[in-house]
C-alpha cells in the first residue's frame, strides 16, 4: 500500500479461515490430548475404586475375624459357666465329664432346632459317638500331644 500513499501499521483479523487439512490436523491435536487426559482420569478413578475395594474387603475380613474371635470367647464363657454350675450342683465331679454332658446337651438342642426349622438339609454327625470323636479331634488340633489340657 506504500505505493499508493498509505502505510499500514496494524491489521486486525477477525475470520481466519486455514485449508481444511490444517483445520483437521489442529482438531485432531486437540482431540488427542483430551482423550489422553480422559484416559488419565480413568485410570486414576479405577485405581482409587480397586483401592478402597482392598480397604473395604480388607475391614470386612478383620472385622468377621473380631466376630468369630467373640463369638468363641462367649461360647468358652458360657461352658466354663456351665461347668462351674454343674460342679457346684454335684460337688467332686470330674469337669470333662460334665463338659461331655454339658456339649452332649448342646448337641441335642441343635439337633431340636434343625427339626422345628423344616429344613430338608442337614449335616451332622448323629450319635454320641461320633460327636466324642469330634471332641477329641478339636483337642488334639488345639493341644499338641506332648502338652496335657486343662478344661477350665
Amino acid at each position: 500500500m506504500n505505493p499508493f500513499g498509505y502505510i499500514i501499521c496494524n491489521i486486525l483479523v477477525l475470520d481466519i479461515d486455514p485449508d481444511e487439512k490444517v483445520k483437521r490436523a489442529m482438531n485432531d491435536i486437540i482431540a488427542c490430548e483430551k482423550e489422553k487426559r480422559a484416559q488419565q482420569s480413568r485410570a486414576e478413578a479405577e485405581k482409587i475404586t480397586k483401592i478402597l475395594g482392598a480397604e473395604a474387603e480388607s475391614r470386612t475380613r478383620e472385622l468377621a475375624g473380631e466376630g468369630i474371635a467373640n463369638a468363641r470367647k462367649a461360647i468358652l464363657n458360657g461352658l466354663q459357666h456351665s461347668v462351674e454350675t454343674f460342679q457346684q450342683a454335684l460337688p467332686g465331679s470330674d469337669p470333662s465329664q460334665i463338659l461331655k454332658t454339658v456339649l452332649m446337651t448342646q448337641y441335642l438342642d441343635t439337633v431340636k432346632e434343625a427339626a422345628l426349622t423344616g429344613r430338608n438339609t442337614f449335616i451332622m454327625p448323629s450319635s454320641p459317638a461320633q460327636i466324642l470323636t469330634i471332641e477329641d479331634q478339636l483337642r488334639a488340633a488345639i493341644n499338641p500331644p506332648n502338652r496335657e489340657m486343662k478344661l477350665f
